[in-house]
């Protein structure tokens, strides 16, 4: 009996496989019957199949009753509020700004995949696949497809039933072929999950009504994600980068710039896993806080990140990486990745690494075989060892206000270590416990991302797209400006100085920019403004040093009989008192003055009109008590 239990449980078991399989292919079928009649729809239709036509059909439409039209670029969507006056589906008008640059940066990295396509990656042949994970309206998915060429698929997002009702509805308003832009109502982290999966176990999802049923979106990595959330994007990194396709860039914005820029530290910590500090640096330490922690999550799929564009504007962080994946290029993070040294009482601050990344010049076996036959064993190890403490000390020493470059697989032999030092102090006082300006107490802040944050090469590619493209960005003029003001930054100098509270901390007069700058250069050092900050001065000058310039100035104020009359004390008592290392020198340098008075050039441009800033959550009409994601358009 036991035995024909068995049999009879076996071939129950295969018959039930057999029919699953049979099942599995039927809701295949019924999906391809679905897409090609999607397909046959939007033929009859769209206007094109083709996207990065700029069709501003929806714009001229007339608009349905109960409803208000919004037009931005070539896309036309409809709006409607509740009683209450608040909004069924969250819109913006201020964030133009981030779907014009999203938009350029998109088109930016289609043509430099076309240049340099990655070994790893998908043909340049195929067309783009983009991901908007947090879509709302659809607007930006609208504008994606109508502005940019070679585009294969997008998958429009939201958690919120409302919100892809809304994204159908302005689809179809506009004309998009739907077998290419794909409304999807699920959390974004399913979704991105369910896209990264490779097992074809995992691509089935179970369903209460049609049970072991393949979900059409699955198993299929994108080139491009974009997350813009209500608040923080941190809860949809892992799962972002997991979908990613080698080389794909992903576009992350983040709305909670209070949490970022030091007012609750607490929650900064939780959210990102690190600790912002207040400083007047506070809205770059933002966007090095968000890269960080990206990287982090990018490490432990074997992953690494290359910042493209890192923006702070207005009211939100907005970062553009690229994701490879290189277990070997990963291990370099504790070499980009450092902690902020901030004295509480002046200005002064230095970014330590939290780790050591250094180039062997010989390794243990090579010297072994050098001093083989000419020392004895313990001579030979007496060198290994002060070779590492020369190696280790010539790192510790750089007086630089910079951590150490950022280190790259190119060199031959690389060492991981601890990281040299904790001490705020430079070569001028190596081990100082606090402030080695002032001898204030320190603050520690971070992990921050301490690398570059632009690729210059593709910031100039950005710009001009821009310049040839003016009529088809309505926000051009300040998207051109962030633009120019970030190619110029210092990529190597992580944070910046303000002008005014460098002079307020030694109770003087503010320095002029020029005469700043140009006292910095013709010392030798480089200098350069900030896209987040008109008068931030970022510069690779030790902060020693860029006192003593303020402390120049104010005895230059003092002969001409123009400084302010005060009682120092404090900190500030300590710093002016405190011997001077270098000779200042205010002559002009040509390069001093990068405004754009000087320049031509304009940065920093911004328009505030009114309702400017962040809106409130958008509630819903359906289900009020729905949970959602928190999507801002």
């Amino acid at each position: 009996k036991a035995t024909v239990s068995v049999l009879y449980c076996t071939k129950m078991n295969t018959e039930l496989q057999v029919a699953t399989k049979q099942l599995i292919e039927l809701s295949q079928k019924i999906e391809k019957l679905k897409k090609e009649a999607v397909e046959e729809q939007d033929a009859q239709n769209s206007p094109s199949l083709v996207s990065g036509q700029r069709n501003r059909e929806a714009v001229d439409l007339p608009t349905p009753e109960g409803f208000s039209k919004v037009s931005e670029g070539a896309a036309a969507v409809l709006a409607r509020r509740n009683k209450d006056g608040s909004q069924e589906v969250f819109y913006n008008p201020v964030q133009v700004v981030n779907r014009d640059l999203s938009i350029c940066a998109i088109r930016g990295y289609n043509e430099l995949r076309m240049e340099k396509p990655t070994k790893k990656g998908r043909s340049k042949d195929k067309g783009l696949r983009i991901l908007e994970g947090l879509s709302a309206t659809g607007l930006r998915a609208i504008r994606y497809w109508k502005e940019i060429p070679d585009i294969e698929k997008i998958i429009v997002n939201d958690l919120l039933p409302d919100a892809v009702d809304a994204i159908n509805r302005n689809l179809k308003y506009n004309k998009v072929p739907l077998s290419k832009v794909i409304a999807n109502c699920d959390d974004a982290v399913v979704l991105m999950q369910r896209l990264a999966a490779q097992t074809p176990d995992t691509l089935l999802k179970i369903n209460t009504e049609n049970p072991r049923v393949v979900h059409p979106l699955c198993s299929e990595k994108m080139d491009v994600v974009d997350l813009d959330p209500y608040g923080t994007a941190a809860p949809f990194l892992d799962s972002a980068i997991a979908c990613a396709e080698e080389g794909a860039l992903m576009c992350v914005t983040c709305t909670d710039c209070d949490v970022l820029c030091g007012v609750h530290p607490e929650a900064c910590h939780h959210k990102y896993g690190a600790i912002s500090v207040k400083g007047k640096y506070c809205h770059e330490l933002a966007v090095r806080i968000l890269l960080a922690c990206i990287e982090r999550h990018a490490i432990r799929h074997g992953k690494h990140i290359v910042p493209m564009l890192s923006l702070q504007i207005d009211f939100y962080v907005r970062v553009f990486v690229r994701v490879f994946s290189s277990k070997a290029e990963s291990k370099l993070s504790i070499g980009k990745v450092g902690h902020v040294l901030q004295c509480s009482a002046c200005s002064a601050f230095r970014v330590k690494p939290i780790g050591s990344v250094r180039v062997e010049s010989k390794s243990r076996d090579e010297r072994r075989k050098i001093a083989k036959g000419k020392r004895k064993r313990d001579e030979a190890k007496e060198e290994e060892k002060a070779g590492d403490e020369e190696v280790a000390k010539e790192v510790e020493e750089k007086p630089s206000a910079a951590v150490p470059s950022v280190p790259s697989r190119t060199e031959p032999r690389l060492k991981y270590g601890t990281a040299t030092t904790v001490t705020f102090g430079s070569t001028y006082k190596p081990h100082t416990p606090g402030c080695s300006v002032c001898g204030g107490a320190v603050w520690i802040g971070g992990p921050i991302w301490s690398g570059p944050t632009h690729d210059k090469e593709y910031v100039e590619r950005l710009i001009d797209i821009v310049d040839k493209d003016t009529e088809h960005f309505a926000a051009h003029k300040r998207v051109r400006a962030l633009l120019a003001a970030a190619r110029d930054e210092l990529p190597d100098c992580p944070l910046f100085y303000q002008l005014a509270s460098l002079s307020g901390s030694l109770h003087t007069s503010t320095i002029p920019f020029v005469k700043f700058n140009s006292a910095l250069l013709n010392l030798g050092y480089r200098t350069s403004q900030v896209h987040c900050c008109p008068d931030g001065i970022k510069t690779d000058a030790p902060p020693e040093v860029v006192y003593d310039i303020i402390k120049a100035w104010h005895k230059v104020l003092q002969n001409e009989g123009k400084a302010p009359g005060s009682n120092l004390a404090g900190a500030a008592k300590h710093i002016m008192n405190a011997p001077t290392r270098v000779i200042v020198d205010f002559t002009f340098h040509e390069g001093a003055d990068s405004r754009s008075k000087a320049t031509g050039e304009t940065k920093w441009g911004k328009v505030y009109e009114p309702g400017w800033g962040p809106k409130a959550r958008a509630k819903g009409t359906k289900d009020k008590t729905a949970a959602s994601n928190g999507e801002e358009e």
